[in-house]
């Protein structure tokens, strides 16, 4: 599946790459904010606009607990999830998503959906989440 995100202020920034193991929307959505808090501002104030009411409303759940304690939960695609929180945290972002309608006239959503068709002709971004163990 393609992943992708657009951001449009302060600098104009497309990004698109294909998901391989076990890829499905939740996860793409979920790899596109995590990617995009990466090329973030440190202390910025970010809000971003997603068709993923799944990923709003993991997000909004997952935001009060600690990294400790979303270890401990038994939320899916719980390492993208610790990825994303652990990077809020270092950077000191404030993160805030907003809904929008999947496939309707806004115009930011139909480039970043094109955007995502195109990242499945790319190169695999490989992530997978599980835990690595270290010996």
């Amino acid at each position: 599946m393609g992943s992708a995100f657009l951001i449009d202020s302060p600098l104009n920034i497309e990004f698109n790459c294909r998901i391989e193991d076990n890829p499905s929307s939740n996860k793409t959505e979920l790899v596109a904010i995590a990617l995009n808090l990466m090329v973030c501002f440190k202390a910025a104030n970010a809000t971003i606009y997603t068709d993923s009411q799944w990923v709003i409303n993991i997000f909004d759940n997952l935001y009060r607990m600690s990294v400790s304690e979303i270890e401990k939960s038994k939320v899916n695609y719980k390492i993208l999830w610790l990825w994303l929180f652990k990077i809020i945290r270092i950077y000191h972002l404030n993160i805030k998503l907003v809904k929008i309608k999947a496939y309707g006239n806004n115009e930011n959503n139909k480039k970043v959906d094109k955007l995502a068709k195109l990242g499945m002709e790319k190169e695999t971004l490989i992530i997978e989440d599980r835990y690595s163990i270290v010996t």
